[in-house]
């Protein structure tokens, strides 16, 4: 069993309140979404695979596979941390501001800001 349930206790309208909140979807744990996964890995194969000309450096200089999928994956988790706190911010809003997009901040501590 995948996931955290709450029993939920009141009027019909209530719990579907926290319904809307919490959300009511276990079939998303039971079929997981595959395709973020393969893009991210084929784009760190390809970032990883790129030469890059570093000036001074006689050779050009290569990330490997294992850098640039941490790579992929601190920009991807990024980039999703700010669309999420967008739409919980403004829920009935699907733009997001791409300059935020920009701002790789892991730390998410929002009193930090």
């Amino acid at each position: 069993q995948l996931g955290d349930r709450i029993m939920v206790v009141g009027d019909q309208e209530d719990v579907k309140r926290v319904a809307n909140i919490f959300g009511n979807t276990p079939a998303r744990l039971d079929i997981p979404n595959l395709m973020p996964i393969f893009l991210g890995i084929a784009l760190g194969v390809v970032v990883g695979t790129l030469p890059i000309a570093i000036p001074g450096l006689s050779q050009p200089f290569k990330l490997g596979l294992v850098l640039a999928l941490l790579i992929i994956g601190w920009v991807a988790y990024s980039i999703h941390a700010k669309v999420e706190a967008n739409r919980k911010a403004n829920p009935t809003t699907t733009e997001v501001d791409l300059s935020d997009l920009m701002n790789f901040n892991l730390d998410n501590d929002e009193s930090a800001k």
